[in-house]
């Protein structure tokens, strides 16, 4: 693929996941009385589409976007601001420098390193809003989240690839990412 065409694919996926980030937050702004938590959880879905196109192709989900998508669901849904954008950032750089690794691994292990990293994101987050003493919600709303997280990953995953035609590359594959958009 010429360099044009990936640069200007880049700006589509990003102006697509800005879109998704928008669309999820608008929903869940909503003044929806859908149960005990009365919230969506619906961040975990923009979440999720992160970290399946961070496997697939890193260079369409730079750092700085993930962090100003966060900080700003942090902002408008009163949570600790930073806190989960800096998770997410951390975990997103934590999945990017496994990319190479995740290539050649299965489908399953690939689940299985997400589910890690979105388990390790919400204990960290749960303990340190506990020792900073911020109200927090109950360990089954977040087991919850994170079930949810883990059962649409798979379905994101074949979206992504099917409907956006978002592939992992292969090493033959290689172009230069870090150029890409910059």
């Amino acid at each position: 693929m010429p360099m044009a065409d990936l640069v200007s694919r880049a700006w589509l996926f990003r102006a697509g996941f800005l879109l998704l980030a928008g669309a999820v937050g608008f929903v869940q702004l909503l003044p929806l009385d859908i149960g005990p938590d009365d919230r969506v959880p619906g961040q975990e879905l923009v979440l999720v589409v992160a970290f399946a196109w961070l496997v697939r192709r890193p260079e369409f989900v730079p750092p700085l976007l993930l962090a100003a998508v966060f900080l700003i669901a942090d902002i408008l849904f009163m949570r600790p601001p930073g806190l989960w954008a800096a998770l997410v950032v951390l975990a997103g750089e934590f999945l990017r420098a496994r990319r190479a690794r995740l290539i050649a691994a299965t489908f399953f292990m690939e689940w299985l390193l997400v589910a890690a990293v979105l388990l390790v994101m919400k204990v960290m987050e749960t303990a340190m809003l506990t020792l900073s003493g911020i109200a927090h919600p109950g360990m089954d709303v977040t087991l919850m989240h994170f079930g949810l997280a883990i059962l649409i990953y798979p379905v994101v995953v074949l979206l992504t690839e099917r409907v956006l035609g978002l592939r992992k590359l292969h090493p033959g594959d290689w172009e230069r990412p870090e150029r890409v958009g910059k």
